[in-house]
Order: C-alpha cells, then structure tokens, then sequence
C-alpha cells in the first residue's frame, strides 16, 4: 500500500472558535498514534483557514490544509470569490477542485474544472480534483465513461506535471447517503483511473495521481477500503468533522 492519504471535508461547517477546538483535540488524539506514516489533510471552511493554520503552526501538527474551492482568475471583479494567493496566503496547501456539491449546486463543468486545475498548480497549490457518477449515470452502465470524461477534460494540459494533483472518486449517489459501493468495485475503478492516466493521457506510471475514494466513508468501514491495492486514501466528510472520529479512521488503517 502506498502512504495512506486522509483528506477531511469539513464543507460548511465550524466556527473559529470551533475549529481552535477541535485542533486541541486533534492534537490530543494524533499523540496516541503510534508514527506519522500517513498523510492528513483538513479543509476548513474559507473563514476558518487562517485560524486553523495557526493552530497546526502552534500545536505543531502534522497537517496540511486545504481550501473547498477558489476562482481561477487570480484577481478581479468577481464578488464572493477568493483566489489561490488567497489561500497560499492563509496557509493552504491544497484546494479541492469540482467536489460533487460544486458541480450539482453551483454550476461546476468539467471545463471549469480544468481551468482551476491550471491555475492551482501555477499558483504552487497541489489540487485535489474530483469525479464521480450520479445514481442515473451508475444505473444506465456510464460510470466508466462519465469519469474518463471529467479527468479528460480537467487533465487536458498535461504539462504541469500531472502527477502533483490527487484524484477523488466520489459517486455521487454515496456522498452522504449511508451507502457505500463494496470496496472491491471501488478498488476496479481506481485501477480503470489509473490506466486512464497512463494509457490515454501518456503520463506514465511515475505520473499517475494518488486516487482516494469519497462517498460515506468512515471509522467502520475505511479499513476494508484501504485494503485494496488501487486506493491511496480518502476524502471524508461527515465522518471527519469529529477530531476523535477522524483518528480512528486513521489508526484503523495504520495500526496493525
């Protein structure tokens, strides 16, 4: 298994105060774990980065942060929207890119996605770009096309080095359903990404992203995703929003 990547999406939700809580607590649990073979990301809400940035600084955790989303022009007359020297600014080091929510709720394409793609990499922040079918998509037999079809397009300029981004799958149907596809179907996917990456954009294997899997993940059923040999880690949601919870995913994984 490759270094395990956990990536926790807190999606709107946390306070400030909230979130200096919860990395005191975050800090607490990590202690109890016996090394740091592991990545951790945590993506805050926007008015939360900076004091979580803080907190990672003072309690000197080891974690990462990333951003929900961001505009691809770096600066300009686009009311509510932050940029990516925004973020390297607060702290960030990762910005998720066309979460399922982004694309269902607020009008994300693929070609948007692309374009953010370029401008986080320019901008020196590693995406972690998402894909995903819909319930319809899944049952019409699509699932293939439909994601080679979202990373084709977000991964069409290939000269920025395509292996700095990570790659989330999330069908939709599972994120925050309680459902979960069987960790060997998600394993068969992660390896038809793979050789996507590979066979059809020409990266090469020392190119080929870090794929996690997204959708309903959690403490109790994580480890039996991480067993598969094509999952790299995964992007968590509700079950991430607990400093505790978060954890034990991570030892559930991690300690044998």
């Amino acid at each position: 298994m490759t270094r395990p990547c956990f990536v926790a999406n807190w999606k709107m939700h946390k306070t400030i105060e909230e979130t200096r809580t919860y990395f005191i607590a975050l800090q607490k649990k990590l202690s109890e774990l016996p090394s740091q073979a592991w990545d951790l990301i945590i993506a805050p809400p926007y008015t939360a980065i900076f004091s979580a940035s803080e907190q990672i600084k003072a309690l000197s955790l080891p974690v990462q942060l990333a951003a929900q989303n961001f505009h691809f022009e770096a600066e300009g007359a686009y009311t509510g929207e932050i940029s990516s020297k925004m973020l390297c600014e607060a702290g960030c080091q990762y910005v998720i890119i066309g979460h399922s929510e982004r694309r269902t709720y607020f009008g994300e394409t693929n070609q948007t996605v692309g374009r953010k793609r370029i401008a986080a990499q320019q901008s020196g922040l590693i995406p972690i770009v998402c894909v995903g079918e819909s319930a319809k998509e899944r049952e019409e037999g699509k699932t293939l096309s439909v994601i080679k079809r979202q990373i084709e397009e977000a991964f069409a300029e290939t000269t920025l080095g395509v292996g700095l981004s990570l790659v989330a799958y999330e069908p939709l149907w599972a994120i925050g359903s309680g459902k979960t596809p069987m960790p060997s179907d998600v394993n068969k996917i992660h390896q038809e990404i793979a050789g996507f990456f590979e066979s059809t954009l020409e990266t090469g294997k020392k190119e080929i992203p870090r794929i996690l899997y997204g959708g309903s993940v959690n403490e109790k059923n994580v480890a039996a995703f991480m067993k598969e040999p094509h999952i790299d880690g995964v992007l968590a949601g509700g079950a991430s929003l607990s400093a505790e919870t978060l954890v034990q995913m991570i030892a559930s994984v991690v300690i044998h």
